[in-house]
């Protein structure tokens, strides 16, 4: 993930989550493989929380390998938080993996979701989605989540494309399972 994502999803943490510093949380960071040295979400928790990292592929910060795209191996309502950062743009079926996280998730757990609004393409395997307001806002309501913000932001570097210069900008989702 880029910089801007890592602090975007720290203050977004801060926000939702400083309430929970003393309680024992289980985290799942879905899409958590850091390649090529970047940096992991997993530097981000409490002393007191789990970490669990899952991915499609096993690698450097990957806990757990998920059985298909669309299944994250976590028993349901037995997770307090998912991460998703960069994760949804890779996934063929977002609105599957979607309602997967919610069924990890116990109720009134959140769910911290960003995607690229506006990017280069960046196959890792694949690269299908870019994701608006609207759109995550849909994804996360259809899956049965409480969507308390969905916004975009600017992120560091360019998008260079043939029709010339733009900044890249990320779409970001949170929501509470009801």
């Amino acid at each position: 993930m880029h910089e801007s994502s890592y602090n975007e999803m720290k203050s977004v943490m801060y926000r939702y989550l400083h309430v929970y510093a003393d309680r024992e949380l289980v985290v799942v960071d879905v899409g958590s493989q850091a390649m090529g040295g970047q940096k992991s979400y997993r530097s981000l928790l409490a002393d007191k929380w789990k970490y669990i990292g899952v991915d499609i592929v096993a690698g450097p910060n990957v806990d757990m390998v998920m059985p298909n795209p669309c299944s994250i191996p976590r028993d349901s309502d037995s997770v307090n938080v998912i991460l998703c950062g960069q994760t949804l743009a890779h996934a063929r079926r977002p609105w599957l993996l979607v309602k997967e996280m919610a069924r990890c998730l116990d109720r009134g757990g959140h769910l911290f979701c960003a995607c690229p609004a506006y990017q280069h393409l960046h196959r890792f395997p694949e690269d299908c989605w870019r994701i608006y307001p609207d759109g995550m806002h849909v994804l996360l309501e259809d899956a049965g989540f409480d969507v308390r913000e969905t916004y975009t932001n600017p992120c560091d570097g360019l998008l260079v494309s043939n029709y010339g210069r733009a900044q890249i900008v990320d779409c970001w989702g949170i929501g509470v399972k009801k």
